[in-house]
């Protein structure tokens, strides 16, 4: 992402994560919702200008970014093992 792209939605990402906390999602970061826009939303709804990324970005609920989430989970080869901890779950 290039840095007029940062800066331009920084504050929509900030929202976003304000919404995400609000709700008790705590534990979303920044760098996840970027990931999750760049690489799934953005493209699936072809969101080309940054004004239609921006608008995209508002209308994300936690239930679309944690569907996201799985399906990242699923569809990696990775032993229970090489899994993060997941202490903070319980």
């Amino acid at each position: 992402m290039k840095i007029t792209e940062k800066i331009y939605l920084y504050h929509a990402f900030y929202q976003k994560l304000k919404q995400f906390k609000k709700a008790g999602y705590q534990t979303v970061t920044k760098a996840e919702l970027m990931a999750y826009c760049q690489n799934y939303l953005w493209r699936r709804k072809n969101a080309e200008t940054l004004k239609q990324q921006k608008q995209t970005l508002s209308k994300i609920t936690p239930n679309d970014f944690f569907d996201y989430q799985q399906l990242q989970i699923q569809t990696k080869q990775q032993s229970f093992a090489e899994l993060d901890d997941f202490s903070d779950l319980f």
